[in-house]
């Protein structure tokens, strides 16, 4: 039986996809830890906002998004915050009071417990 280079380009296609998803390494801890950090602090802004249902947030991996950890006790605009806590910042895309879509700033701070300390809009 004679195969057909279409078949052959398609069991190529099948091995890199398979190569690609074995190959991929799980996320590390901290990846999980990072993304919970985000996971909370998207859920304090949108408890702020006028209207929560319209808030649309960006993946934590976007530009314009960061999360840092604090290595030791520091103080971040007169609060004192311990070591260990995660500042994030990001973003929503949410409307106004006025129906108006608004993308709004927010730096946001969490303990190691995940307990917001911070949540301010800029």
């Amino acid at each position: 039986m004679r195969r057909t280079p279409l078949a052959f380009l398609f069991l190529l296609g099948a091995c890199a996809i398979l190569a690609i998803v074995l190959s991929r390494s799980p996320e590390s801890p901290a990846d999980d830890a990072r993304v919970q950090a985000f996971r909370v602090c998207h859920a304090a802004a949108k408890a702020r906002l006028k209207a929560p249902a319209s808030a649309k947030f960006p993946n934590p991996n976007s530009a314009g998004v960061e999360s840092s950890i604090f290595n030791k006790a520091s103080d971040f605009r007169g609060q004192s915050i311990p070591a260990g806590s995660r500042h994030v910042a990001s973003y929503v895309d949410a409307q106004n009071a006025f129906d108006a879509l608004i993308r709004t700033h927010f730096d946001c701070l969490i303990d190691q417990s995940g307990r917001v300390l911070v949540i301010e809009f800029r």
